[in-house]
């Protein structure tokens, strides 16, 4: 009969227990014309995307934002506020894994010689708000 080393079966619960479950929420805290990929723009301090975790996304601070999605990934949901802005930068990619975009505020496709993309998961696609994308 194998027994295994005391303790193990709590570190071994401990690291299932410690794995997220469900979505994390993250909320811009940086300045107008701040950068996705800094933690430090974010509350709590990660960068959303999903990976292992997924994220439910909002861009609306105290007075106007704008957040420059500076790196290709997705989040589940992104919420942008009213006089707030998400700006793809050139070349990049956001996926939306819900297919939920909600707010009132504006995406920009920031697409300079580049291709610049927005998808959104199969099935349910929901913009819900009023929502401006613009090409620039």
């Amino acid at each position: 009969m194998l027994h295994a080393p005391l303790g193990t079966g709590a570190a071994l619960a401990a690291l299932i227990f410690a794995t997220p479950l469900g979505n994390d929420n993250a909320t811009w805290v940086g300045p107008f014309g701040g950068l996705w990929n800094n933690p430090g723009n974010w509350s709590p301090r990660v960068v959303p995307l999903n990976n292992g975790i997924t994220y439910f996304v909002t861009v609306s601070p105290p007075g106007a934002g704008q957040a420059i999605f500076n790196v290709s990934g997705s989040v589940d949901l992104l919420t942008i506020g009213p006089d707030d802005e998400v700006v793809l930068a050139n070349g990049q990619s956001l996926g939306i894994a819900q297919g939920s975009l909600t707010g009132n505020g504006t995406l920009t496709m920031g697409s300079v010689g580049n291709q610049t993309d927005l998808s959104f998961a199969l099935g349910e696609s929901l913009i819900d708000g009023t929502i401006d994308v613009v090409a620039s």
